[in-house]
Protein backbone atom coordinates (compact mmCIF):
# COMPACT_ATOMS: atom_id res chain seq x y z
CA UNK A 1 0.00 0.00 0.00
CA UNK A 2 1.27 3.43 -0.89
CA UNK A 3 0.48 6.28 1.47
CA UNK A 4 1.30 9.94 1.85
CA UNK A 5 3.33 8.94 4.95
CA UNK A 6 5.76 6.73 3.04
CA UNK A 7 8.21 9.60 2.56
CA UNK A 8 8.44 9.96 6.33
CA UNK A 9 8.15 6.43 7.69
CA UNK A 10 8.92 3.87 4.97
CA UNK A 11 12.20 2.15 5.82
CA UNK A 12 14.69 0.38 3.57
CA UNK A 13 14.59 -3.12 5.05
CA UNK A 14 17.86 -4.00 3.36
CA UNK A 15 19.62 -1.05 5.02
CA UNK A 16 18.11 -1.95 8.39
CA UNK A 17 19.28 -5.57 8.11
CA UNK A 18 22.57 -5.16 6.24
CA UNK A 19 23.66 -1.83 7.66
CA UNK A 20 24.85 1.57 6.50
CA UNK A 21 28.40 2.93 6.53
CA UNK A 22 29.19 5.66 9.06
CA UNK A 23 32.45 7.53 8.58
CA UNK A 24 34.57 9.23 11.26
CA UNK A 25 37.78 10.53 9.74
CA UNK A 26 39.35 7.62 7.87
CA UNK A 27 37.52 5.05 9.98
CA UNK A 28 34.23 3.52 8.88
CA UNK A 29 31.65 1.43 10.70
CA UNK A 30 28.95 -0.69 9.07
CA UNK A 31 25.94 -0.40 11.38
CA UNK A 32 22.52 -2.03 11.28
CA UNK A 33 19.47 -0.26 12.64
CA UNK A 34 18.87 -0.54 16.40
CA UNK A 35 15.42 -2.11 16.08
CA UNK A 36 13.16 -1.98 13.05
CA UNK A 37 13.66 -4.88 10.64
CA UNK A 38 17.01 -5.84 12.17
CA UNK A 39 16.18 -9.46 13.06
CA UNK A 40 19.24 -9.77 15.29
CA UNK A 41 18.06 -6.99 17.59
CA UNK A 42 15.40 -8.99 19.46
CA UNK A 43 17.76 -11.95 19.84
CA UNK A 44 20.47 -9.73 21.30
CA UNK A 45 18.00 -8.06 23.66
CA UNK A 46 16.86 -11.47 24.91
CA UNK A 47 20.42 -12.67 25.41
CA UNK A 48 22.05 -9.61 27.00
CA UNK A 49 19.35 -7.24 28.24
CA UNK A 50 16.56 -9.50 29.48
CA UNK A 51 18.60 -11.15 32.29
CA UNK A 52 19.28 -7.66 33.69
CA UNK A 53 15.98 -5.96 32.82
CA UNK A 54 14.64 -5.93 36.38
CA UNK A 55 17.86 -4.46 37.79
CA UNK A 56 17.88 -1.79 35.09
CA UNK A 57 14.19 -1.02 35.70
CA UNK A 58 14.70 -0.72 39.45
CA UNK A 59 17.85 1.35 39.06
CA UNK A 60 19.95 -1.14 41.03
CA UNK A 61 22.49 -1.67 38.27
CA UNK A 62 25.44 0.69 38.06
CA UNK A 63 26.00 2.95 35.07
CA UNK A 64 29.12 1.07 33.98
CA UNK A 65 27.24 -2.25 33.95
CA UNK A 66 24.30 -0.71 32.06
CA UNK A 67 26.63 0.63 29.39
CA UNK A 68 28.28 -2.78 29.06
CA UNK A 69 24.90 -4.51 28.63
CA UNK A 70 23.86 -2.00 25.97
CA UNK A 71 27.25 -2.33 24.26
CA UNK A 72 26.81 -6.11 24.10
CA UNK A 73 23.37 -5.69 22.55
CA UNK A 74 24.71 -3.14 20.09
CA UNK A 75 27.80 -5.15 19.13
CA UNK A 76 25.79 -8.34 18.73
CA UNK A 77 22.91 -6.85 16.74
CA UNK A 78 24.12 -3.68 15.05
CA UNK A 79 27.88 -3.45 14.55
CA UNK A 80 28.67 -5.49 11.44
CA UNK A 81 32.27 -4.48 10.77
CA UNK A 82 34.71 -1.62 10.73
CA UNK A 83 37.58 -0.36 8.63
CA UNK A 84 40.77 1.39 9.74
CA UNK A 85 40.43 0.88 13.49
CA UNK A 86 43.80 0.52 15.17
CA UNK A 87 44.95 -0.25 18.69
CA UNK A 88 48.55 0.33 19.72
CA UNK A 89 49.40 1.18 16.11
CA UNK A 90 48.12 -2.14 14.72
CA UNK A 91 44.86 -2.97 12.94
CA UNK A 92 42.20 -4.11 15.40
CA UNK A 93 40.12 -7.08 14.31
CA UNK A 94 36.39 -6.45 14.36
CA UNK A 95 34.95 -9.15 16.60
CA UNK A 96 32.48 -9.16 19.47
CA UNK A 97 35.06 -8.95 22.26
CA UNK A 98 37.08 -6.15 20.63
CA UNK A 99 33.90 -4.27 19.74
CA UNK A 100 32.60 -4.28 23.31
CA UNK A 101 36.01 -3.20 24.64
CA UNK A 102 36.30 -0.42 22.07
CA UNK A 103 32.82 1.00 22.64
CA UNK A 104 32.97 0.84 26.42
CA UNK A 105 36.40 2.48 26.43
CA UNK A 106 35.29 5.26 24.04
CA UNK A 107 31.84 6.28 25.27
CA UNK A 108 31.57 9.24 22.87
CA UNK A 109 32.16 6.91 19.92
CA UNK A 110 29.55 4.54 21.32
CA UNK A 111 27.10 7.42 21.77
CA UNK A 112 27.68 8.54 18.17
CA UNK A 113 27.20 5.06 16.69
CA UNK A 114 24.20 4.33 18.90
CA UNK A 115 22.58 7.64 17.99
CA UNK A 116 23.05 6.99 14.26
CA UNK A 117 21.71 3.42 14.56
CA UNK A 118 18.59 4.92 16.17
CA UNK A 119 18.18 7.69 13.60
CA UNK A 120 15.25 6.69 11.45
CA UNK A 121 16.25 8.90 8.51
CA UNK A 122 19.49 6.91 8.06
CA UNK A 123 17.47 3.84 7.10
CA UNK A 124 14.65 5.40 5.07
CA UNK A 125 13.73 4.43 1.54
CA UNK A 126 15.12 7.00 -0.86
CA UNK A 127 12.36 9.33 -2.04
CA UNK A 128 12.83 8.39 -5.71
CA UNK A 129 12.19 4.74 -4.75
CA UNK A 130 8.79 5.49 -3.24
CA UNK A 131 7.03 5.97 -6.57
CA UNK A 132 3.98 7.65 -5.10
CA UNK A 133 2.43 11.03 -4.57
Amino acid sequence: MKTNLDSIFKMDKSAEQDGIWLKYGTTRFLVRRFGGENDLFQKAMAKYHKPHARQIELGTMGDKEKVEVLAKVFCSACLVKWENVEADGKPLECNFENSVKLLTSLPDLFDALYREANTMSNYKVESEDLGNF
